[in-house]
């Protein structure tokens, strides 16, 4: 019983704790557009998922965080776009860096 009772405490400590941690959004590319504002943590696992998605690697760390700007202002172009009355809707693609 003072096993289980243990398990149990310990269970729930790694629970709660795993959600203080794990705080990323769960926003997606093809969700973003939905979202009134993106968060900087946002955008930063949008870019990450974006990278994995068309293989994308950097040179170097300023090369990476120059790139994440320029797909920072294509999200916001294509939300600012697709807002307005036209016959079509932009996205993002494998050139968004």
């Amino acid at each position: 019983m003072k096993l289980l009772s243990t398990v149990v405490l310990m269970m729930i400590f790694l629970a709660s704790a795993y959600s203080v941690v794990d705080e990323s959004p769960t926003i997606t590319l093809s969700e973003f557009e939905s979202y009134p504002t993106l968060s900087e943590a946002s955008v930063d696992k949008l870019f990450h998922d974006w990278m994995l998605e068309h293989n994308r690697t950097y040179s170097s760390s300023n090369e990476m965080k120059k790139r994440r700007e320029l797909f920072k202002k294509k999200l916001e172009h294509v939300k600012e776009f697709n807002k307005g009355n036209h016959s079509y809707t932009i996205g993002i693609n494998q050139f968004s860096d």
